[in-house]
């Protein structure tokens, strides 16, 4: 019986370790993407307000679906699959951009479709702006997995200051929940700064509604994730 009770407790474990991870990188992950993606698919691919944000809201609920953790996976099958030497940092962080560069314009890709975008310049622009944000955030991407998995205590907390290193738990996740509001608080400036007509007074009113959704959701799921009992 205590051998059963033993195989559960490690089978319940398991499970729990990864909603941890699951949680945290897709925490990690959109913390750092959102306010950028928001500003290429509104300011530059000319992409609509609501389709923007209907993208962001479905890839931030697909991502604590499971999305950020399938990110790692695949990255991680990807360096065996490549033979990347894992004690090759510069091989590392080449692999990152161009893996990173490829998952974003194939999930954006997907993301847009599934929102109910159909206009081929927009869809294009868009996922070309998330392939090449991808190139570019691939070194920072993973870097945030890593500070976030360090301050809650999920891995080892490197590249910051010794201050940071020596804070108590509770701290560090403190300083993980503030860079996740700040996150919000920018892709929630990002969109209010979208030129409109002011003549369309029934889009205005719409604008300013779903942008606080925007606040309200991103915040529930990015900012108000109580660490302390995930992670008991």
């Amino acid at each position: 019986m205590e051998n059963i009770v033993q195989k559960n407790n490690g089978k319940i474990g398991k499970a729990l370790d990864l909603v941890k991870y699951t949680w945290v990188d897709s925490t990690a992950i959109f913390a750092a993407c959102t306010p950028v993606l928001a500003y290429f698919e509104t300011h530059l691919a000319g992409m609509s307000f609501e389709t923007s944000l209907d993208s962001r809201l479905f890839a931030t609920a697909t991502g604590f679906a499971g999305l950020g953790l399938a990110y790692e996976f695949f990255r991680d099958r990807s360096r065996k699959g490549l033979n990347v030497n894992s004690e090759n940092q510069k091989a590392k962080d080449a692999h990152a951009v161009l893996y990173t560069g490829a998952f974003f314009g194939v999930g954006a890709l997907a993301t847009y479709l599934l929102c109910g975008a159909r206009n081929f310049s927009e869809v294009s622009i868009g996922t070309a702006c998330a392939t090449g944000m991808g190139l570019v955030s691939g070194f920072p991407m993973s870097y945030s997995v890593e500070l976030f998995r360090g301050l809650t205590d999920l891995g080892e907390l490197k590249r910051v200051p010794e201050s940071v290193k020596r804070q108590t738990s509770r701290v560090k996740k403190e300083i993980g929940a503030l860079i996740v509001a700040g996150s919000v608080a920018l892709t929630s400036c990002i969109y209010n700064k979208i030129p409109y007509n002011p003549g369309i007074k029934e889009r205005d009113v719409q604008r300013q509604f779903s942008t606080s959704n925007l606040t309200n959701n991103l915040e529930y799921s990015l900012g108000n994730i109580n660490v302390n009992k995930l992670l008991k």
